[in-house]
């Protein structure tokens, strides 16, 4: 029963991924990063929509390939714009906070297992980065 119940929550939300496509934040990544403990996620681009509470669907929009990751409020608020912001360790990046309109405030990703070996083992050598990826229609020039 319990397995049946587990396989229902997941079904629904791969179903209701779509419904909240709109108002997620999209943009074009050019590198290649980690969701939390998930596989690599190639570059290219991505759909970033909230999915239930605390919940963050991470979707490339090239092949449809999705993540789920749980999420923390973080309290900033960035209604207008929307962005991405990741860690970089060395060549790792590691998404960290998602900012847009499809939240009330921005969402933190709790850091993960991977990441947090990646920062020990360099934390001897050097600092982590914080890269912000704009939004997709921030860098279109604009229409004429």
């Amino acid at each position: 029963m319990k397995t049946l119940k587990m396989m229902l929550v997941v079904a629904g939300l791969f179903l209701a991924a779509p419904l909240f496509a709109q108002r997620g934040v999209q943009s074009d990544i050019p590198f290649d990063f980690y969701v939390g403990n998930s596989q690599l996620m190639p570059s290219g681009t991505y759909q970033i929509t909230p999915c239930a509470a605390n919940v963050a669907v991470v979707r490339n929009c090239d092949s449809g390939v999705s993540v789920f990751h749980l999420t923390h409020p973080s309290g900033k608020e960035d209604k207008v714009r929307g962005k991405l912001v990741f860690h970089k360790y060395g060549d790792k990046y590691f998404l960290s906070e998602v900012l847009g309109p499809a939240y009330s405030t921005s969402v933190v990703l709790p850091l993960a297992k991977n990441e947090k070996k990646v920062r020990a083992d360099m934390a001897t050598v050097t600092a982590y980065e914080t890269i912000t990826v704009p939004k997709e229609e921030e860098t279109k020039p604009p229409k004429q």
